[in-house]
């Protein structure tokens, strides 16, 4: 089928390009960069505005918290949000027979995704 070859070379390709995408980021971004950890910085080079974002990921862990929560001083209490989420496994057995906890949820259409193999190669 050649809808499905052309989805296989496209997907290829694009593999292939984000390897190099951030390959030519990461030496681009080495260079502005320097040594910032965190926040951007512009250069303008001719014909050129070019501007590198260094981020750091911070994650709580969720165990430490909860011993240390009382501890904590006020402000470092403001500084963490409690964000509500879904046991998943838990919510579609409500959802299958319904119940109030629907009312606050919304449901919309995700990407679907695709995998093609070629067989016998």
């Amino acid at each position: 089928m050649k809808i499905y070859e052309q989805w296989l070379d496209v997907s290829n390709d694009l593999r292939k390009l984000k390897i190099e995408e951030l390959r030519l980021r990461n030496k681009i971004n080495a260079t502005i960069l320097e040594e910032k950890l965190e926040g951007s910085v512009t250069i303008t080079k001719p014909n050129y505005k070019v501007t590198g974002t260094a981020r750091l990921n911070r994650v709580l862990n969720a165990e430490i918290l909860d011993a240390i929560w009382e501890d904590l001083t006020p402000d470092e209490q403001e500084s963490v949000q409690f964000k509500p989420s879904l046991v998943l496994a838990n919510y579609k057995q409500i959802e299958l027979s319904g119940g109030k906890l629907m009312e606050a949820v919304t449901v919309k259409p995700g990407q679907a995704s695709l995998k093609i193999e070629r067989l016998g190669e």
